[in-house]
Formats: structure tokens, C-alpha cells, sequence
């Protein structure tokens, strides 16, 4: 699982929802497959994903396995 998608179920997003959300250029099936690492967003994309998370795309499309200290950390802040 990815920042993204831990990020928008945190939210209560679905896929759907949060491609509405960011407007144009967005599908709930390019969503999804950013979630899993197949598709890499645009960097339109990327700075909206960015805007609307308050983290780096870089961020956004790493496996949550790699920031679990730092979740960890700024949940408990």
C-alpha cells in the first residue's frame, strides 16, 4: 500500500471520490493505478496530489512499509 492510498482511506475516500475531487485528468482508474506503483502521475497530477496531501509525490507513491516510523510518529503528535 502506498502514502496515497493509506492517505485517502484515512480520509474516507474511495477511488471515485477522490479522483472527483482533484477534477480533471484524474480517474478513479488512474488512481488506482498510481496506488500500486503502475502508473507514475503527470506533474500536473503530481502537484495536485501534493496540494491536496501536504506531501511530496515522491512521498505520496512510497509503500507505507518505508514511512511506518514517521506515520507512526506524527500520529502520536
Amino acid at each position: 500500500m502506498t502514502l496515497l492510498e493509506f492517505m485517502r482511506r484515512s480520509n474516507g475516500w474511495t477511488q471515485v471520490a477522490l479522483a472527483n475531487a482533484l477534477g480533471e485528468g484524474f480517474t478513479a482508474s488512474a488512481i488506482s493505478l498510481m496506488e500500486t506503483g503502475r502508473l507514475r502521475p503527470s506533474s500536473k497530477q503530481a502537484a495536485q496530489l501534493s496540494r491536496l496531501f501536504a506531501r511530496s509525490a515522491d512521498e505520496l507513491l512510497q509503500p507505507v512499509g518505508d514511512r511506518d516510523a514517521s506515520l507512526s510518529k506524527e500520529a502520536r503528535s
